[in-house]
């Protein structure tokens, strides 16, 4: 990324990589994570996963262990209604 004589960041480059974009992004916004939409997504691809649906790029294993670092509760193997209650019940936490 090239900048400007003050470096500053031309109004017309364009961010060629991901790694500009987060460079760049950061600078902008102080982003945190937002654990009631990740809740949300986790919760969808675990409904899919509970109706038999099987996920290409990410086993069923994975996501229970995604839903256990959001919740505390450890999964065993096929226990995605459990998970998916314990996400309801996240989701609907008063903020």
């Amino acid at each position: 990324m090239h900048r400007g004589e003050e470096g500053q960041v031309p109004s017309s480059t364009v961010c060629n990589s991901a790694y500009d974009m987060e460079d760049n992004m950061s600078e902008i916004i102080d982003c945190k994570p937002d654990y009631r939409s990740i809740a949300i997504l986790l919760r969808a691809h675990l409904r899919c996963m509970a109706a038999g649906m099987k996920h290409s790029r990410i086993s069923g294993k994975e996501l229970l262990a995604k839903a256990t670092l959001l919740t505390g509760k450890p999964y065993n193997r096929g226990g995605y209604e459990a998970a998916i209650a314990d996400l309801n019940t996240l989701i609907n936490a008063p903020t």
